[in-house]
């Protein structure tokens, strides 16, 4: 029987990937009948997409130093639905939860082309809430899975949906379900180090050790702050334990506690650390 490890924190450091720069189906959304409009929306998320991604890459910036730099772009771009919708994912990425939220309703408000995004931004709002105070009340997450799927009916074709929603089932130990949505989004973000890092806690949870490990590489490849998601760090560990590569399992978790010294009182942490000292000694037997 194959054995499964299971990690389910309630801490999640990595809110900002599923804000991600929108992909090209995504992109369609922002085609403006005003073409000076247009240009200012395209202008405005190219400068998005150089911050962003110096952040991704560059683990030392944090995202203090990004809300800093966005909120002094140039005045020009403080009209579009675009600046507040990244505006508040820097918001949310900080747990700073009202001002995430009274950012997404002034991007809604202004109705161009970040519309339906920022609509489905506001789901995660509510997820995030749930989870900074520590609802445990399964239906309410249950129900906000329903709403997803409202979404997912109305367009098929949002990787960033599935990418929102994969995070939820694997709260709700839905982990195949995770694995199906987390693929989709790959298939319409070839990029998505969201979904990556979604299907190494599935994988891991289900035992599909050698998958998880797989997906480790790719994510990382993509993200460089990853080293900073709890989440993503054990189940990694867990699965390089799992295969026999105990020394690159090692190196995860100091690497964690380099990073997140606090992470040694959780429950998580040492649950991690008794299945990779099970796996150690049934190599040994």
């Amino acid at each position: 029987m194959k054995e499964c490890f299971s990690v389910l924190s309630k801490v999640l450091l990595i809110s900002l990937f599923i804000f991600s720069t929108a992909n090209g189906e995504e992109m369609s959304l922002l085609n403006n009948e005003n073409n000076n409009e247009s240009l200012l929306v395209k202008q405005c998320d190219d400068l998005w997409g150089q911050m962003h991604g110096k952040l991704i890459n560059d683990p030392s910036i944090s995202y203090k130093e990004l809300l800093a730099d966005w909120q002094n772009i140039d005045s020009k771009y403080k009209t579009l639905d675009s600046y507040y919708y990244h505006l508040a994912t820097i918001y949310l990425a900080l747990n700073d939860i009202e001002p995430a939220e009274e950012n997404l309703r002034n991007a809604i408000e202004i109705k161009q082309g970040y519309l339906q995004l920022a609509e489905l931004a506001l789901l995660h709002v509510e997820l995030k809430k749930l989870m900074i105070f520590d609802v445990v009340d399964r239906s309410r997450y249950l129900t906000l899975h329903n709403k997803y799927l409202e979404v997912l009916e109305k367009n098929s074709e949002s990787g960033n949906a599935y990418e929102q929603i994969a995070i939820l089932e694997n709260l709700l130990e839905m982990h195949s379900e995770a694995i199906e949505h987390s693929i989709k989004a790959i298939e319409l973000k070839e990029n998505s180090w969201a979904s990556y890092r979604n299907l190494v806690i599935s994988y891991t949870n289900l035992g599909e050790f050698k998958k998880a490990v797989d997906a480790v590489e790719k994510a990382y490849a993509i993200n460089k702050r990853l080293y900073y998601d709890i989440d993503f760090m054990l189940a990694s560990a867990a699965s390089f334990a799992a295969i026999g590569q105990d020394d690159v399992s090692m190196n995860i978790l100091n690497k964690l506690l380099e990073l997140q010294p606090k992470v040694d009182t959780s429950e998580d942490f040492h649950r991690t650390i008794e299945f990779i000292n099970k796996q150690i000694d049934m190599r040994a037997e």
